[in-house]
């Protein structure tokens, strides 16, 4: 059918008073991360009722990227984060270092320690490494991801579920293999475990 209008009435609302920048401060102007860490970068207004908005860039997104002040670590480099605000600029110079490898056994206690379930440890992601001694879900082909149990030693028992981790190169890892897990660590109920998303590589065992 049809709808008509005889008449139509349009009413404007003001979105309030635009008020420029007169200056901006970021709460760190240095910033060190390792690889895979996030941290969060705040810019303040001058004055404080300020409306203009604010722009982020990485002068390097292969090393560090920025959505809103908040700053992932991607590869090991420098980059430099900008907020510009109008003609306004302020800068972070960020250094990325290699990643510290945890434990199975430190990652779980990472994990426990979170304030409830799917709830993410601090600072982004992690790199943990050990044995997979057990399938916990075999391989899926449709999803391409599969969740293994891995301890410290192969005979280690479960210690640490990687939670639907996909490989980086299309080798399904299996029982006594040794992986490297890069991804977010969580807990359900009592299981330590990786966030969904997690990646894996299977790697060289360490020498004796």
């Amino acid at each position: 059918g049809q709808v008509r209008f005889d008449a139509l009435t349009i009413t404007y609302i003001a979105g309030g008073e635009k008020v420029e920048a007169t200056a901006i401060v970021l709460n760190q102007t240095t910033l060190a991360l390792e690889q895979y860490r996030e941290a969060q970068l705040t810019a303040t207004l001058t004055p404080s009722n300020a409306t203009t908005t604010v722009v982020w860039t990485s002068s390097n997104n292969d090393v560090v990227s920025v959505a809103d002040g908040s700053v992932t670590a991607k590869s090991i480099g420098t980059a430099t984060i900008t907020a510009k605000a109008g003609e306004l600029t302020a800068t972070c110079a960020v250094t990325v270092k290699e990643a510290t490898v945890l434990t199975c056994a430190k990652a779980a206690e990472y994990a426990a320690s979170v304030s409830g379930n799917n709830v993410n440890y601090v600072g982004g992601q992690y790199v943990v490494k050990g044995y997979v001694t057990e399938i916990a879900t075999a391989y899926d082909e449709n999803y391409k991801n599969i969740s293994v149990w891995m301890a410290d030693t192969k005979d280690g028992g479960k210690v640490f579920e990687l939670y639907r981790g996909k490989s980086t190169n299309e080798t399904i890892c299996k029982v006594g293999d040794y992986i490297e897990v890069v991804g977010y660590l969580t807990k359900y109920n009592t299981t330590p475990e990786t966030a969904q998303g997690a990646t894996y590589t299977v790697i060289a065992e360490p020498a004796p």
